[in-house]
């Protein structure tokens, strides 16, 4: 998109936060970016994925040694669950763990063979993260939705 285009589409963005009463810090707004890191995430002009300092850290997270442990890695796996095509899958072993647990809960985890492939696919998969593309407001929208007994996607 051109500069004058982003400049009429900003001037809109204003003009309709003025109608409605809304204000902004404009010091605190940048302009004219083709791409900005945002609560977790790099946002550009293809679409959004998770930003690189974001999943370095879940890609070298040690294999957890309890299950209080466990829950803070599936919690920020979770964090990037949009981008992870089916990742629920990969988790339902991860899950079993929690069943029947507390929130601060420091039983040691006795890996399986399964469990521990699947974190190690849970770690890829955000390695490989998915880009997604943002949607074009004039073309064709199709909704896929299956069913699973065990996720969601």
């Amino acid at each position: 998109k051109s500069e004058a285009e982003h400049k009429t589409h900003v001037r809109a963005v204003f003009q309709k936060l003025q109608h409605y009463g809304l204000t902004i810090n404009t010091s605190k707004c940048v302009f004219g970016v083709s791409e900005i890191s945002f609560l977790g995430h790099l946002v550009t002009q293809q679409g959004t994925k998770p930003l690189p300092d974001k999943v370095e850290p879940i890609l070298n997270y040690p294999k957890p040694k309890t299950i209080k442990e466990l829950q803070r890695f599936l919690g920020i796996l979770n964090f990037f669950r949009r981008f992870l095509p089916n990742v629920a899958q990969h988790q339902i072993a991860l899950n079993e763990f929690l069943k029947g647990t507390r929130k601060n809960d420091n039983r040691v985890i006795e890996w399986t063979t399964q469990a521990e492939q699947d974190f190690c696919t849970c770690k890829k998969l955000i390695a490989d993260a998915t880009l997604l593309a943002h949607p074009k407001p004039d073309a064709e929208l199709i909704l896929h939705v299956d069913a699973s007994d065990f996720a969601i996607g």
